[in-house]
């Protein structure tokens, strides 16, 4: 063996290591992500679900921050499979394995955001039921086919009105 051919192998050999260090570490990252993630989180009003909502959005930050390492690690694994490197089958699967935790973290995330989205447009919908019910009762309000509308100013008969097109009974 040439000592050209001796460099090679040993930096072929420094690669894997790194790429497999890598590999670990990013799995390591994605677990404790995917643990926030599933951490059971009270939402019991508006404004914790608005907090919710921006701790989540600074977490979809730092996937995004983390997105470049795990593309690095892929260019790693496919330039040491090209160099048909000894353990080119494990680097593969390995690689697979944390592509494919990745996947499911960023499904995880963007499912959360959805839930809560949802929850928030569900406490508007309460806060503003209540806002209605609230004006109902203050101004003695009636309804059957038509209402009647007993005192108050014209803006508050105007989001009474407003209210009653968007949630008609």
């Amino acid at each position: 063996m040439y000592l050209f051919e001796v460099i090679l192998v040993d930096n072929s050999s420094v690669f894997f290591q790194l790429f497999l260090r890598d590999a670990d570490q990013a799995d390591a990252w994605i677990a404790t992500k995917q643990a926030f993630l599933q951490a059971e989180e009270s939402s019991d009003s508006l404004d914790t679900v608005e907090t919710l909502l921006k701790n989540q959005l600074n977490f979809e930050k730092s996937l995004t921050a983390y997105e470049e390492k795990i593309k690095t690690l892929q260019q790693t694994a496919d330039q040491l499979i090209r160099q048909e490197h000894v353990d080119s089958d494990l680097i593969k699967k390995r690689c697979e394995e944390v592509l494919e935790n990745w996947r499911r973290l960023k499904k995880l995330a963007t499912a959360k955001i959805g839930d809560l989205g949802e929850s928030r447009k569900l406490f508007q919908f309460l806060r503003d039921a209540e806002e209605v019910i609230l004006i109902c009762i203050q101004f003695g309000w009636r309804r059957s086919y038509s209402y009647k509308f007993h005192g108050g100013n014209s803006l508050q008969k105007c989001k009474l009105d407003l209210y009653l097109k968007r949630f008609p009974s």
